[in-house]
Protein backbone atom coordinates (compact mmCIF):
# COMPACT_ATOMS: atom_id res chain seq x y z
CA UNK A 1 0.00 0.00 0.00
CA UNK A 2 1.25 3.41 -1.07
CA UNK A 3 0.32 6.33 -1.87
CA UNK A 4 0.22 8.23 -5.37
CA UNK A 5 -1.11 11.49 -7.23
CA UNK A 6 -3.05 10.09 -11.06
CA UNK A 7 -5.63 11.99 -12.78
CA UNK A 8 -8.55 9.13 -13.80
CA UNK A 9 -10.64 9.20 -16.74
CA UNK A 10 -14.49 10.44 -16.39
CA UNK A 11 -15.82 6.94 -16.62
CA UNK A 12 -13.70 5.94 -13.45
CA UNK A 13 -14.80 9.06 -11.67
CA UNK A 14 -18.37 8.79 -12.62
CA UNK A 15 -18.27 4.96 -11.77
CA UNK A 16 -16.89 6.35 -8.22
CA UNK A 17 -19.90 8.44 -7.52
CA UNK A 18 -21.98 5.66 -7.81
CA UNK A 19 -21.64 4.78 -4.01
CA UNK A 20 -19.45 1.60 -3.68
CA UNK A 21 -18.05 1.86 -0.72
CA UNK A 22 -14.96 -0.30 -1.74
CA UNK A 23 -12.84 0.36 -4.73
CA UNK A 24 -9.33 -0.85 -5.64
CA UNK A 25 -7.10 0.82 -7.60
CA UNK A 26 -3.72 -0.75 -8.65
CA UNK A 27 -1.31 1.09 -11.07
CA UNK A 28 2.23 0.28 -12.35
CA UNK A 29 4.44 2.80 -14.70
CA UNK A 30 2.12 2.91 -17.83
CA UNK A 31 -1.43 1.39 -16.67
CA UNK A 32 -4.47 1.91 -14.02
CA UNK A 33 -6.28 -0.61 -13.47
CA UNK A 34 -9.74 0.12 -11.08
CA UNK A 35 -12.35 -2.70 -9.82
CA UNK A 36 -15.35 -1.07 -9.11
CA UNK A 37 -18.11 -3.67 -7.90
CA UNK A 38 -18.12 -6.73 -10.38
CA UNK A 39 -16.40 -3.87 -13.03
CA UNK A 40 -12.90 -4.00 -13.77
CA UNK A 41 -11.63 -0.85 -15.67
CA UNK A 42 -7.92 -0.52 -17.45
CA UNK A 43 -6.96 2.46 -18.55
CA UNK A 44 -3.44 4.00 -19.85
CA UNK A 45 -1.81 6.08 -17.23
CA UNK A 46 -0.45 10.19 -19.16
CA UNK A 47 3.41 9.55 -19.78
CA UNK A 48 5.34 12.50 -18.51
CA UNK A 49 4.40 14.75 -15.31
CA UNK A 50 1.11 16.08 -15.63
CA UNK A 51 0.29 19.47 -15.09
CA UNK A 52 -0.85 21.12 -11.46
CA UNK A 53 -4.60 21.46 -12.53
CA UNK A 54 -5.14 22.77 -9.29
CA UNK A 55 -2.27 25.53 -9.84
CA UNK A 56 -3.59 26.25 -13.14
CA UNK A 57 -6.94 27.59 -11.86
CA UNK A 58 -6.73 28.93 -8.50
CA UNK A 59 -6.38 32.63 -9.82
CA UNK A 60 -9.55 33.00 -11.73
CA UNK A 61 -10.37 36.80 -11.78
CA UNK A 62 -14.27 36.38 -10.76
CA UNK A 63 -16.12 34.31 -8.48
CA UNK A 64 -19.65 33.94 -7.00
CA UNK A 65 -20.79 31.70 -4.38
CA UNK A 66 -24.09 29.81 -4.35
CA UNK A 67 -25.94 27.68 -1.92
CA UNK A 68 -25.34 24.14 -3.27
CA UNK A 69 -29.08 23.21 -2.32
CA UNK A 70 -30.36 25.94 -3.57
CA UNK A 71 -28.76 25.13 -7.00
CA UNK A 72 -29.61 21.45 -6.66
CA UNK A 73 -33.22 22.06 -6.29
CA UNK A 74 -33.17 23.88 -9.29
CA UNK A 75 -31.50 21.09 -11.25
CA UNK A 76 -34.03 19.26 -10.02
CA UNK A 77 -36.52 20.21 -13.04
CA UNK A 78 -34.04 18.49 -15.41
CA UNK A 79 -32.68 14.97 -15.75
CA UNK A 80 -31.40 14.56 -19.43
CA UNK A 81 -28.08 14.24 -20.15
CA UNK A 82 -29.26 16.42 -23.72
CA UNK A 83 -29.79 19.25 -21.15
CA UNK A 84 -27.22 21.87 -20.73
CA UNK A 85 -27.47 24.17 -17.55
CA UNK A 86 -26.54 28.07 -18.35
CA UNK A 87 -25.56 30.37 -15.40
CA UNK A 88 -25.44 33.88 -15.91
CA UNK A 89 -26.33 37.16 -14.40
CA UNK A 90 -29.10 36.26 -11.41
CA UNK A 91 -30.26 33.16 -13.61
CA UNK A 92 -30.10 29.69 -14.06
CA UNK A 93 -31.28 28.07 -17.58
CA UNK A 94 -31.86 24.85 -18.16
CA UNK A 95 -31.93 24.51 -22.65
CA UNK A 96 -32.77 21.21 -24.31
CA UNK A 97 -34.92 18.24 -23.74
CA UNK A 98 -36.25 20.31 -20.51
CA UNK A 99 -35.96 23.90 -20.51
CA UNK A 100 -36.81 25.95 -17.47
CA UNK A 101 -35.62 29.18 -15.86
CA UNK A 102 -35.49 30.94 -12.80
CA UNK A 103 -33.84 33.74 -10.89
CA UNK A 104 -31.21 32.61 -8.88
CA UNK A 105 -28.95 35.16 -6.98
CA UNK A 106 -25.87 35.33 -8.99
CA UNK A 107 -23.62 38.40 -9.18
CA UNK A 108 -22.27 37.06 -12.78
CA UNK A 109 -21.08 39.04 -15.66
CA UNK A 110 -20.50 36.72 -17.82
CA UNK A 111 -23.42 33.44 -19.01
CA UNK A 112 -21.42 29.85 -18.47
CA UNK A 113 -22.95 26.82 -20.51
CA UNK A 114 -22.05 23.76 -18.86
CA UNK A 115 -23.82 20.21 -19.61
CA UNK A 116 -26.30 19.41 -17.31
CA UNK A 117 -25.00 15.78 -16.37
CA UNK A 118 -21.48 17.11 -15.16
CA UNK A 119 -22.41 20.01 -13.41
CA UNK A 120 -25.11 17.49 -11.17
CA UNK A 121 -21.76 15.25 -10.63
CA UNK A 122 -20.10 17.84 -9.35
CA UNK A 123 -22.72 18.76 -7.02
CA UNK A 124 -23.51 15.76 -5.74
CA UNK A 125 -19.58 15.25 -4.09
CA UNK A 126 -19.47 19.02 -2.79
CA UNK A 127 -20.36 18.19 1.42
CA UNK A 128 -20.40 21.72 2.07
CA UNK A 129 -23.36 23.93 2.37
CA UNK A 130 -22.21 27.16 -0.07
CA UNK A 131 -20.49 26.33 -3.57
CA UNK A 132 -17.29 29.10 -4.34
CA UNK A 133 -17.42 29.17 -8.34
CA UNK A 134 -14.25 30.86 -10.07
CA UNK A 135 -14.27 31.65 -13.11
CA UNK A 136 -12.93 33.91 -16.22
CA UNK A 137 -15.71 34.06 -18.62
CA UNK A 138 -17.75 31.73 -19.94
CA UNK A 139 -15.43 30.11 -22.27
CA UNK A 140 -12.49 29.42 -20.15
CA UNK A 141 -13.39 25.98 -16.67
CA UNK A 142 -14.57 26.84 -14.17
CA UNK A 143 -13.19 25.57 -10.55
CA UNK A 144 -15.96 24.79 -8.11
CA UNK A 145 -14.47 24.94 -4.24
CA UNK A 146 -11.05 24.93 -4.94
CA UNK A 147 -11.95 21.27 -5.45
CA UNK A 148 -13.77 20.29 -9.34
CA UNK A 149 -12.71 21.37 -12.71
CA UNK A 150 -15.61 21.55 -14.64
CA UNK A 151 -15.13 22.71 -18.64
CA UNK A 152 -17.99 24.46 -20.33
CA UNK A 153 -19.18 24.28 -24.07
CA UNK A 154 -19.70 27.31 -26.28
CA UNK A 155 -23.62 28.45 -26.65
CA UNK A 156 -24.60 29.03 -30.41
Amino acid sequence: NSECNITLPSKYIDALVGGYKEVEIKCNSNTVLCEIGDTTYIGKLLEGTYPNVAGLFRDRINQVTVNKEDLKSLLAFSNSKEDYVILGPNSLTIEGENNFEAELDLNINCQICMPYERLAKAINCINEEEMVIKYDDGAKPIYINDDYLLLPVLMK
